[in-house]
């Protein structure tokens, strides 16, 4: 709700420069006095322009106190994604700030421990994300490591991305990142900006003397650009230069073609309400121009930030500053806090400690820049059908002393899962129980483990908006759909990865792919962290070859159809478990994963091995009982190799059971003698 206060300025006792009242205007980024109407005796406080958690922080109060002191030094937090760039970055930073920062790398510290330091100790007044200019991309997980989420739910604390760090701030709120038309390798351009305060005192335009090094082959695509977020800053056109020309003139002579003049490319981007802020160059370079300065704005954006807070908030980070100091006893703890043993005495550094805690019970709700410890704000983990994949890893997390909770459509089912101990809720597709919902709001990961329905579609999305306004301020953090490698249909034996385009041919596939993109779409408008995994064919303890042979189980015709197929691409439920645990912990956002094994063996080869185990672990079971598989015709045009090489990439997932082999054989070595023998 927006509201405006017009308070008699004799009640707050302000008065102007000139001794006469005026009208102050209060808004989000500034304060600032207006001479617009001298005669009107008022003040008019926006709550649109305010950040939430300052909503109502004016009501009550009998007297402004005096504007606070700005922070005296500026403590940034600087994230390495193995970039050679950072320590030109530090160098300067150490400079403008007063105060070196400290260096992480962006799989150095845990999730936990950036909130501890961030929201508990106060230990850094900004963020300085730089990423790799090379081969890396905002959408893999190992290259961008921690610093999505960190644009994602550090929504109050000033963060600049550099480079990568700029196709990051663009690709975590939606924005695709393509191929530039051409790669730039150290080439130079020169930029206009439209007035951002993070160009105070820079020229701008053409031969106004603002050139940059730019070192990219990835950029933001302006078409895609969200609403939040808003370009602040452009090159004057396509055109590249090299460093020789910029320090032969101060002016480039433009022999370009007109075409390349009058087009102009994005290069500084911000969010509309959040203090971040993305540029596509390298202030830090000895070639770019004037880029102290801008270091310099984003010190002066920050403590004006922090200054716009409460005065008490302000003065006690000065405090901090000036006790830490002063405790020479202290010793920081190792990993990149090393960097404070060096600093003159007359720095006022803050001491920071890791969190005493242990980060499976300490979870935290940044959004709201708080952080909650008590036991039932444990992990909790949702898991929408409670299938063989789900009793699998519910199991898991269980012994991780997570909470878990599953869903049945049955009461019968209900009954026998609650037998096994699970925490099970009735679901009803048609319309889902708001009992139901008001627990999955209060978890923090979400796996959907149901199948689409065809002509249907995916049960839950049915009730998208319902979903979207339940979940909108829940405590959701993760999600991942479990769909399958049909989507890709037809594929003549080829290899595929996740890029290969989809062509599903069965109507039950057409409708998984149809719930990937719901789903991809829900966990994006909720900005939390989204996967799709498309499984290989299932197998596991109670669930395979072996099982199928010592049950004596007929075969069905789908079974029969896969019996003469040259490849079929299969995984043990275990190692669904460990990618579903790694996505937990690395949280990618808006990623596509094949959940297969190395090895994607005929079905028949598979049945002979099983056979084999079997006979040589019982042969006297396997005297008195035989089993056969018949083949029906079966047309090879749809058979496909599926890759896992990006589960292994990005995930980092080493494969308990790299093959058919190795599961089969893990099967066969937990299992009793067939019932027929004992």
């Amino acid at each position: 709700m927006n509201f405006a206060l017009y308070l008699d300025f004799s009640f707050l006792g302000l008065k102007s420069t000139n001794g006469s009242c005026s009208n102050l205007l209060l808004t989000k980024s500034f304060i600032q006095e207006s001479s617009y109407c001298s005669c009107k005796k008022k003040m008019v406080v926006c709550s649109h322009l305010m950040p939430g958690h300052l909503e109502g922080s004016f009501m009550g109060e009998k007297r402004f106190e005096e504007l606070p002191r700005k922070l005296e030094y500026v403590r940034t937090l600087l994230v390495d994604n193995y970039d050679s760039y950072t320590y030109n970055i530090y160098q300067e930073l150490s400079v403008v700030n007063g105060v070196p920062p400290v260096v992480v790398k962006n799989d150095e510290w845990t999730w936990e421990q950036v909130c501890y330091y961030l929201y508990e100790e106060k230990a850094f007044d900004n963020i300085v994300n730089i990423i790799s200019p090379g081969p890396g991309s905002p959408t893999c997980a190992t290259d961008i490591g921690i610093c999505l989420r960190l644009l994602l739910e550090c929504r109050d604390i000033p963060i600049l991305g550099v480079c990568l760090g700029y196709q990051a701030l663009g690709y975590v709120h939606g924005a695709q990142v393509v191929h530039a038309s051409e790669p730039v390798h150290g080439g130079m351009s020169e930029i206009e900006y439209n007035g951002c305060k993070h160009f105070n005192n820079i020229p701008s335009g053409p031969n106004a003397g603002f050139k940059v090094v730019r070192y990219h082959s990835l950029v933001i695509d302006e078409e895609s650009l969200p609403e939040d977020l808003v370009p602040i800053a452009w090159t004057t056109s396509a055109g590249i230069h090299s460093f020789l020309e910029s320090q032969s003139s101060d002016t480039w002579s433009y022999s370009l073609s007109e075409e390349v003049q009058m087009k102009k490319i994005i290069v500084g981007i911000k969010h509309s309400t959040r203090p971040h802020y993305g540029l596509q160059f390298h202030p830090e370079s000895i070639a770019t121009c004037h880029g102290r300065q801008i270091f310099e704005n984003f010190r002066e954006m920050t403590q004006n930030h922090w200054q716009r807070l409460r005065s008490t908030f302000v003065n006690e980070r000065n405090a901090i500053y000036a006790a830490a100091s002063s405790k020479k006893e202290k010793r920081l703890p190792g990993i990149a806090m090393e960097i404070y043993h060096q600093l003159p005495k007359t720095f006022p550094v803050r001491v920071v400690h890791p969190s005493p805690r242990k980060s499976r019970s300490f979870s935290f709700t940044v959004t709201n820049s708080k952080y909650k410890t008590e036991s039932e704000d444990r992990n909790r983990m949702f898991i929408l059908g409670m299938g063989y994949v789900g009793q699998v890893f519910a199991r898991n997390l269980r012994n991780e002393d997570w909470m878990v909770t599953g869903t049945s459509t049955s009461t019968a089912k209900k009954e026998e899962l609650k037998e096994r101990g699970f925490d099970i809720c009735l679901f009803d597709t048609n319309e889902p129980q708001l009992s139901t919902l008001n627990t999955l709001k209060s978890c923090t990961h979400l796996l959907v483990s149901i199948p689409s329905v065809v002509g249907v579609g995916d049960p839950l999305l049915q009730h998208d908006e319902l979903l979207r306004s339940t979940l909108l301020d829940g405590n959701l953090q993760w999600l991942c759909y479990l769909s399958s490698t049909s989507v890709y249909g037809d594929c003549g034996g080829a290899w595929v990865n996740e890029d290969y385009s989809t062509s599903p041919t069965s109507e039950t596939a057409k409708a998984r792919l149809a719930a990937e993109e719901g789903w991809i779409n829900l966990g994006t408008s909720l900005g939390i962290s989204t996967q799709i995994f498309r499984l290989g064919g299932i197998y596991g303890p109670g669930r395979s070859a072996i099982d199928t042979i010592i049950k004596q189980e007929p075969v069905s015709r789908s079974q029969k159809m896969r019996i003469s197929k040259k490849y079929t691409s299969r995984v043990h439920v275990d190692d669904i478990c460990q990618a579903l645990k790694a996505s937990i912990h690395r949280l990618p956002f808006r990623r596509i994963y094949n959940i297969v094994d190395d090895d994607p063996a005929p079905r028949d080869e598979v049945f002979a091995y099983a056979r084999e185990l079997v006979e040589k672990k019982w042969p006297t079971w396997a005297e008195h009982n035989t089993f056969t598989e018949k083949a029906i015709s079966y047309n090879r045009r749809g058979e496909k190799r599926v890759s896992n090489d990006r589960m292994k990439k990005e995930l980092g997932v080493r494969l308990l059971h790299p093959s058919y082999k190795s599961g089969l054989l893990n099967i066969i070595d937990q299992m009793e003698y067939p019932s027929s023998e004992k």
